[in-house]
């Protein structure tokens, strides 16, 4: 090999490599609810988690890309309302209106009033959480809540808010064998407090 062959062949290496550096993505720490941070590649995702914008408080609004996909998970919910009322007569019949979900930053009466997402940390050994990502909701005062994603990124576990005539009612969503479906209504005494399962499957 000659001389200028070497010269060329060493531009080209260089090249090759200043191409692979380009093309590396390094990808950001994701803060988790307790302000510790973990790489995005830790947490598998259906959600483009690089749309996501991080707010003040160590959680993360929706971009215009994850809008559609979240709207239609929180929109499952309505399937286990229509069902808690089916069960329960004197249980209201709300569902969550579209129209009413709110992506951006917003209070209501000093509370959180929009949809937002959290990461939990890991472990205190350094294990991925068993639900490392949880999708917080709200349609109204009335009817409000959580979802919270597996490590397979399916919904897992979700606890639906919903208020009536100043009654609180509690609709917890859990997996029975390998689907997610209602398992436990509790109602709330206006006068005592007191929460009483209502519900059980």
């Amino acid at each position: 090999m000659g001389f200028f062959d070497k010269v060329i062949g060493t531009i080209n290496k260089a090249n090759e490599i200043k191409n692979n550096l380009n093309s590396i993505t390094y990808t950001p720490d994701i803060v988790c609810s307790n302000g510790s941070k973990i790489k995005k590649d830790c947490i598998y995702s259906r959600y483009n988690l690089d749309d996501m914008k991080k707010t003040k408080n160590d959680t993360y609004l929706f971009g215009n890309t994850n809008i559609p996909l979240a709207t239609d998970e929180i929109l499952s919910v309505n399937a286990f309302l229509s069902e808690a009322s089916a069960l329960l007569t004197y249980f209201p019949k709300l569902q969550i209106i579209p129209n009413n979900l709110y992506f951006k930053e917003r209070l209501i009466n000093g509370s959180t009033a929009f949809c937002f997402v959290s990461f939990n940390p890991l472990t205190a050994t350094g294990k991925k959480p068993k639900y490392p990502m949880v999708l917080h909701f709200y349609n109204s005062n009335e009817l409000f809540g959580f979802l919270c994603y597996s490590q397979n990124s399916e919904i897992e576990k979700g606890d639906i808010i919903v208020w009536e005539n100043g009654i609180c009612y509690e609709v917890q969503l859990r997996m029975i064998g390998d689907e997610l479906k209602l398992n436990t209504v509790y109602q709330t005494n206006p006068v005592t407090y007191k929460k009483q399962k209502v519900y059980f499957q």
